[in-house]
C-alpha cells in the first residue's frame, strides 16, 4: 500500500537496515570514468540507474544517504532521486522514493479456505495503517 510519506529522512532514519539503493543519475556521468568508451551518453537516456546493494545481513550506512539527499537539491549534482528498500523494526519491507515522495507498507491478510483473500482481512490491515497514519504513530 502506498501512503503519503513522512520526511524522507525521518522514515530513513526508522529504518532498521537498508538493503538496496537505486540512484538515478544523468547520463553525462558516464563520461567520466571507465565506461566513456563504452557506452556513448547520445545512444541512452537522459537518465541512468545506479544500483548498490547491502551485503548480505548488513545496510548500507544511513549517514551517507542523509548526505546524498541534502546534496539532492544544490546545483550541479548529477544525482536526481534516490530510492531505497529497507526492512523496518518487524523485518518487514519499506520502500522510499524522493521522486514521488511516498512510502511502502507491506501488509499481510488472511486467505479463505479455497485460496481467496479474506476482504475484512484487507480492509482491517487498510484501517489500522490509515489510523497509525493519521494518528501518528508508527505500525
Amino acid at each position: 500500500m502506498i501512503v503519503p510519506s513522512e520526511d524522507f529522512i525521518t522514515a530513513l532514519n526508522a529504518s532498521e537496515r537498508i538493503t538496496n539503493v537505486e540512484l538515478f543519475v544523468e547520463n553525462q556521468v558516464l563520461g567520466t570514468g571507465f565506461l566513456c568508451d563504452f557506452l556513448p551518453s547520445s545512444n541512452i537516456q537522459e537518465e541512468i540507474t545506479v544500483k548498490i546493494k547491502a551485503k548480505r545481513k548488513q545496510s548500507v550506512k544511513k549517514e551517507a544517504l542523509t548526505q546524498l539527499y541534502n546534496k539532492l537539491f544544490t546545483a550541479g549534482n548529477h544525482v536526481k532521486r534516490i530510492r531505497v528498500k529497507a526492512k523496518d523494526a518487524n523485518n518487514l519491507d519499506v520502500s522510499l522514493d524522493t521522486f514521488c515522495g511516498k512510502k511502502v507498507d507491506e501488509i499481510t491478510v488472511d486467505l479463505l479456505d479455497n485460496g481467496i483473500v479474506d476482504s475484512n482481512s484487507v480492509f482491517n490491515e487498510l484501517n489500522n495503517l490509515m489510523e497509525a497514519h493519521f494518528d501518528g504513530t508508527q505500525r
